[in-house]
């Protein structure tokens, strides 16, 4: 649950555990405050909630919502009062209120996440950590040390809230390995192009530079969709060919799956993986499908050697492949 106020800095370690961890809520860290003068209720529950005499402060806030409804600050800290109390439920109702008002959007539906979680509604719980998070809600620190959402880090949607929460430009460094400047070969350590990858736009966009060994050229962009978190991959060439995919890295590889759209020719289901390798090359696999998904067949197949290493001929692991299957497997898109 988070702090609605700066002044709480000095709770106790005993209560960080019992009651989660505080922060202020808005990106300044000031403490909410009413736009009218405070009333003598209003002051006086505002110094139980200072002396952290919880229940002196419910029900001094709760009599204060009734008689005024409007004030989301008193709804604010009617949910933080009952619930550093160990009332739940209770607080569920005033931190669903709190997050009504716009100031209080983000945090309000944070608490209402950490109440959730407590009272063992997972699934509510993260969908108002999703509305939290949609609010604007971004501190990570809180989010990872909140021992109210205990009960919600081993389920993996707990994974994608953290993923929402961290930077693009954080994220987009899980694919650095394929950033630099190439050559490509097949299995049998003929070189088959040249590639260079550059991060730009402050490292959020990705920006691919194919020549193949006959000369085509092609480009992709790759970047994080910045809604739901999820790599994307527009290629294009020079005969017009378009992919487009979306991708997961995952075990330490690049995952896509998408579509090829070319000029001439059959639309197909695609997939691809890129995976770096110990010796710091990357094997880059391409596959279509024209049924669906039933059958796929190889569309590329090359490993990428940082330029004048001398290890890019050494795959031996991959042996077995022929000169044509090599060669079709080799192609990208500008081959067509």
């Amino acid at each position: 649950m988070t702090d609605r106020t700066p002044g709480l800095a000095w709770i106790s370690t005993a209560c960080l555990v019992t009651c989660a961890a505080f922060v202020p809520p808005s990106a300044e860290g000031q403490q909410p405050r009413r736009l009218a003068p405070a009333t003598p209720e209003a002051r006086a529950a505002d110094e139980a909630f200072r002396k952290q005499d919880w229940a002196a402060a419910a029900k001094a806030y709760e009599e204060i919502t009734r008689s005024n409804p409007k004030d989301g600050v008193a709804w604010y800290r009617l949910g933080y009062a009952l619930h550093a109390d160990g009332k739940y439920e209770a607080a569920i109702k005033a931190h669903r209120k709190a997050g009504e008002f716009p100031d209080f959007k983000a945090v309000g539906h944070y608490n209402l996440a950490c109440a959730l979680a407590l009272t063992d509604d997972k699934d509510g719980a993260f969908t108002a950590l999703d509305e939290a998070i949609e609010a604007g809600f971004q501190d990570m620190k809180l989010f990872e040390a909140d021992t109210d959402l205990t009960s919600l880090r081993k389920d993996p949607r707990f994974a994608a809230a953290r993923r929402r929460l961290t930077p693009i430009n954080e994220l987009v460094r899980e694919f650095d390995f394929w950033v630099g400047d190439w050559d490509a070969f097949d299995a049998k350590g003929n070189k088959i192009g040249s590639n260079r990858i550059e991060k730009v736009e402050s490292g959020c966009l990705i920006v691919e530079h194919w020549t193949s060994a006959r000369g085509h050229t092609g480009r992709s962009i790759n970047f994080i969709d910045p809604v739901d978190r999820t790599w994307r991959q527009v290629w294009v060439d020079g005969s017009g060919n378009v992919v487009r995919y979306e991708g997961v890295v995952r075990d330490g590889a690049m995952h896509f799956t998408g579509t090829y759209s070319p000029q001439r020719g059959s639309f197909a289901i695609a997939r691809a993986t890129l995976t770096p390798m110990d010796d710091g090359r990357v094997k880059h696999v391409i596959q279509h499908s024209e049924d669906e998904g039933k059958t796929w067949k190889p569309y590329f197949d090359g490993v990428y050697a940082r330029k004048n290493d001398a290890t890019a001929k050494n795959d031996a692991s991959e042996k077995g492949t022929d000169s044509e299957s090599a060669r079709k497997s080799a192609k990208r898109p500008s081959e067509e």
